[in-house]
């Protein structure tokens, strides 16, 4: 499972960058939507904002596994995580008519399906000192979102908004340290790697 990820840093990266970028734009976003004017548009913007987030990080993460296809007999977690994330993606971008409740429960569906396989990917990663907490801590921060968003349900696409920025930004960070983990273990020699 480390080499199938080794294999597959950059696009840890990019996934991490545009999950930067979608922080970046949802935050500024989230200080335009106080304006009267702007609020009918906000939900709008936050169900594209997302959709495009989860779409994006799904298709990185569908990469990863296709690379990884004939290297390692655990690929079917990075495609189930990638799947997931894509499907979801295009369901808030595809379907017309989402209101804030049935997006709300999207956003907990993919919490709770990403953090899982994250969590699975986590365990297979044990054996690896240091190689696990990035990705388990992004799966925690996963969870964490879905329980606030199952337990204290927003009220408005504001509130949303800022959980799911402040969640994506936490996640980024994490998975860019990940990404940059497994670039610094691609130099450690093929058989140095299989007994790291």
């Amino acid at each position: 499972m480390l080499r199938l990820l080794i294999h597959n840093w950059y696009l840890f990266v990019l996934r991490g960058i545009f999950g930067v970028l979608f922080a970046m734009a949802a935050f500024s976003l989230r200080s335009l939507v106080v304006w009267p004017l702007l609020k009918a548009i906000s939900f709008v913007a936050l169900m594209e904002l997302f959709g495009w987030l989860a779409l994006l990080t799904g298709v990185f993460t569908v990469g990863a596994a296709i690379r990884s296809l004939s290297r390692d007999r655990l690929w079917w977690l990075l495609l189930i995580d990638g799947l997931g994330a894509c499907a979801t993606g295009a369901v808030a971008l595809a379907v017309p008519g989402l209101n804030l409740i049935t997006l709300i429960h999207i956003i907990v569906l993919w919490a709770f399906l990403v953090g899982a396989c994250e969590l699975a990917t986590a365990a297979r990663l044990r054996r690896h000192p240091g190689d696990e907490w990035f990705l388990a801590l992004a799966a925690i921060g996963l969870f964490t979102l879905g329980a606030y968003l199952v337990f204290y349900l927003p009220a408005n696409a504001q509130d949303t908004l800022h959980w799911l920025a402040l969640y994506t930004l936490f996640s980024a960070a994490n998975v860019l340290a990940f990404a940059f983990r497994l670039r610094s273990l691609a130099r450690v020699p093929h058989k140095a790697i299989q007994h790291f």
